[in-house]
C-alpha cells in the first residue's frame, strides 16, 4: 500500500432507491468516494470499497428520504 492510501474491508451491500432519491447529496457529504450524483440529480454508488462500515451507515442514516439500503455480507438488511 502507498502512502496515502486507505484499505477498507467493507462487506456491505449498498442499494440505492432512485424512486426516493430526491437528490440532497448528504450521502456524498459523508464519503464523496462512494457516491456521486448522476446526470438526473439521484445518488448512484460510484465504488463501495472506498469506504469502512461506519462511514457507510453514517451517509445511510444522513439520508433523509431513507434511499439508502445496506445488507451485511449474508444479504440481512443492516439499515433501514
Amino acid at each position: 500500500m502507498w502512502a496515502g492510501s486507505r484499505e477498507y474491508n467493507s462487506r456491505m451491500k449498498i442499494i440505492v432507491l432512485r424512486e426516493r432519491c430526491t437528490g440532497l447529496a448528504n450521502c456524498i457529504g459523508v464519503v464523496p468516494e462512494v457516491f456521486e450524483l448522476d446526470k438526473e440529480g439521484r445518488a448512484v454508488v460510484m465504488d463501495p470499497l472506498n469506504a469502512d462500515d461506519h462511514t457507510l451507515l453514517r451517509a445511510a442514516k444522513g439520508c433523509t428520504q431513507n434511499a439508502i439500503i445496506l445488507l451485511d455480507d449474508r444479504g440481512h438488511q443492516v439499515y433501514p
